[in-house]
Formats: C-alpha cells, sequence, structure tokens
C-alpha cells in the first residue's frame, strides 16, 4: 500500500500543478465569483489541508507555512455558507513562487512520512487528503473553463493513457440492493 499511495500523492501534485503551470501570473487574479476562487487560494488551500488533515493529524506540531491557518481553512475564512466567499480576494496570499514552495514543503513531508507501511488510519488519512487533491483539480479545470482559459496539457494524460475499448449493453442490478426503488441505469 505504501507504494500506491506514494505514488498517489506524486500523481495528484503533478496534475494540480499542471492545471496551472501555463498560466501567467495576470491570469491567477481572477475577478470575485461565486463559483470560483483565487487560483493562489486554491493551491494553498490543497497543501493546508494535507498539512492540516494528514500532517497534524499524524503528529506535526506546527504548520508547514506560518500563518497558513489564516489564510486557507476554509471553515474559518472565506466559508461560503458563512456569506464571506468575497473574503478570499482580500486575503495578503503569498506570491505565486512561495505558494509553491509551501505545497513543495508540504508534499515533500507527506512523502517523507511515508517510510513505513501505514496502518489503515494513516492510510486513510492519505486517501482523504489525495482524494480532496483531486477535487480541487475538476475545481481548477471548471474554473479554467469559467474563465475561458485554454485547455492545460496534463503530462501524466499523456505519458500513461492508452485508449481502451468499452463494451456497451444494459446495466442490470439487483433489485435486491435497493429495495423500495426501481432503478433504470
Amino acid at each position: 500500500m505504501r507504494e500506491h499511495l506514494f505514488q498517489f500523492v506524486k500523481d495528484a501534485g503533478k496534475r494540480t500543478l499542471d492545471l496551472v503551470s501555463d498560466l501567467a501570473d495576470e491570469q491567477l487574479i481572477v475577478p470575485p465569483m461565486e463559483i470560483v476562487n483565487p487560483f493562489l487560494w486554491e493551491l494553498g488551500h490543497v497543501a493546508f489541508f494535507y498539512d492540516v488533515f494528514l500532517l497534524r493529524e499524524l503528529g506535526s506540531d506546527r504548520f508547514l507555512l506560518e500563518g497558513a491557518e489564516n489564510l486557507y481553512d476554509s471553515f474559518k475564512v472565506g466559508n461560503p455558507l458563512a456569506g464571506d466567499h468575497d473574503v478570499r480576494w482580500n486575503l495578503p496570499l503569498p506570491p505565486r513562487e512561495e505558494t509553491l514552495a509551501y505545497m513543495k514543503r508540504v508534499q515533500d513531508r507527506v512523502i517523507q512520512r511515508l517510510d513505513h507501511d501505514p496502518d489503515d488510519r494513516e492510510t486513510y488519512l492519505y486517501l482523504l487528503s489525495v482524494l480532496h487533491e483531486d477535487m480541487h483539480g475538476e475545481a481548477f479545470t471548471y474554473m479554467r473553463q469559467t474563465l475561458e482559459y485554454s485547455e492545460p496539457q496534463l503530462s501524466i494524460a499523456t505519458e500513461k493513457s492508452t485508449p481502451a475499448e468499452v463494451g456497451g449493453g444494459p446495466l442490470r442490478v439487483s433489485p435486491r440492493r435497493y429495495p423500495g426503488r426501481p432503478l433504470r441505469i
């Protein structure tokens, strides 16, 4: 499992960087909109999630960026459910280079922790963090589409993808699995 987690972390991080690496600094600054976030906030938040929900949970005594909790904690800063999403546009976010350096420090520490076979709790925290980063990859994608930016070139897709034949036909699901609900697919 350790090797799989290592690869998951590396792949998610590479994909995240691929989604923004072609953008000019000016493109990282976006107008306040309900369905997007500033790109620098989004990047820092991805790193912060690993920092708080993996590294801190597994014993780290400090964040890898001083004050990160005041910038990237979506429960406290710019929470759309609290009606203060626009706050994210007024935060003193670190510039691109510092944000990317924070991401690298976090990823390096996350990978460094994989020096042993993780137990079930650690595995869960790794998977939670990777899936969170992947979800933000989707956010970067729809942000780019919303802002009419060009399609990113994903190196992971070109390195590892091959066309696959997928068969078609009806999918049958036993009604015993879903009692009381007719299921049509």
